[in-house]
């Protein structure tokens, strides 16, 4: 449905990038720590990667421990091509 309503925004242009932000809002629902739902996520990614010929970005945040790096599951690390952390 999502990916319908960028289709139907963007008329005969493509994106070249989404932007997907956060992670733990595009999971409403599910569960961030779960393998099995995030791999729900990174298909969603994948498709709309495909779909609309473009780079899709996910944003995550860490935890309240900043040392025990991003939330959610190991799967986010294994299902995208890039991961990348930022700090100020």
């Amino acid at each position: 449905e999502f990916g319908e309503q960028i289709e139907k925004k963007l008329g005969n242009r493509r994106p070249r990038l989404i932007v997907l932000d956060t992670v733990a809002k595009m999971m409403a629902g599910l569960d961030e720590n779960n393998a099995a739902d995030a791999g729900k996520l990174i298909r969603v990614a994948d498709s709309y990667a495909e779909a609309f010929k473009c780079c899709v970005l996910l944003i995550g945040h860490s935890g309240k421990d900043e040392g025990r790096g991003m939330r959610g599951s190991s799967a986010f690390f294994a299902g995208f091509d890039t991961v990348l952390e930022a700090k100020a």
